[in-house]
């Protein structure tokens, strides 16, 4: 059973190739035609979420596709308030174009072109891969993003307003009267009145006392 099952699997395999190998030839097919021919196609797609009109252009054997605009996304010089062009001074032009001429130059060193820091990074990159040291490997950095996003604190935005809303809400009602509160009136009137027996007791007493001296 293994044996077939790896028979399939090559067959499989096979099949796909010589699925890319025609989808290329019909590819390159169709670039040469239109090379021939001198025309290209148009078309559009989707980038994210907004759709572009291109113009599909066979050149070296590649398709290459051009973004175009449409009329209604064009402006004209009048409407964004450009000057209009004046007239070229013929001498002028003149020396303007010995000026190019000055400073065209035959032959272009290709190391003027050479992207410097791009080489002193690739570089740098060469030298750590080589002495092991301040190296980080893909599978480390993928189980450290792994294991940050597994702990990872999940918090309920809903839960959370909803303990905002409340707390808001507890702050604008009035604070509720304790019961000590509400006994200490009771605890004042109680206390007045033992004041005011009190003294009616010794008004009495001293009443009594003041009949017996004028008796």
């Amino acid at each position: 059973m293994s044996g077939a099952h790896g028979h399939g699997h090559v067959e499989g395999d096979n099949k796909k190739i010589a699925l890319l190998i025609a989808v290329l030839a019909l590819f390159l097919a169709l670039a040469e035609t239109m090379a021939k021919t001198g025309k290209a196609g148009i078309g559009s797609f989707v980038m994210r979420d907004h759709e572009y009109l291109v113009a599909i252009v066979s050149e070296q054997g590649m398709l290459r596709a051009e973004v175009l605009r449409y009329a209604d996304e064009l402006r004209t010089p009048e409407a964004i308030g450009l000057p209009k062009a004046g007239k070229v001074v013929a001498a002028r032009e003149r020396e303007f174009a010995k000026e190019i001429d000055a400073l065209a130059e035959a032959k272009v060193d290709p190391a003027e072109l050479a992207d410097l820091e791009a080489e002193t990074l690739r570089t740098f990159a060469e030298q750590k891969a080589k002495s092991g040291k301040g190296v980080v490997s893909m599978a480390e950095l993928e189980g450290d993003e792994d294991s940050a996003a597994s702990s990872a604190q999940v918090i309920d935005l809903m839960q959370v307003l909803r303990d905002s809303l409340g707390a808001s809400a507890a702050k604008g009602k009035p604070a509720a009267e304790s019961p000590a509160a509400e006994r200490k009136p009771a605890a004042r009137k109680t206390t007045a009145a033992k004041k005011t027996t009190a003294k009616q007791a010794t008004a009495a007493k001293t009443a009594k006392k003041t009949k017996r001296a004028a008796g």
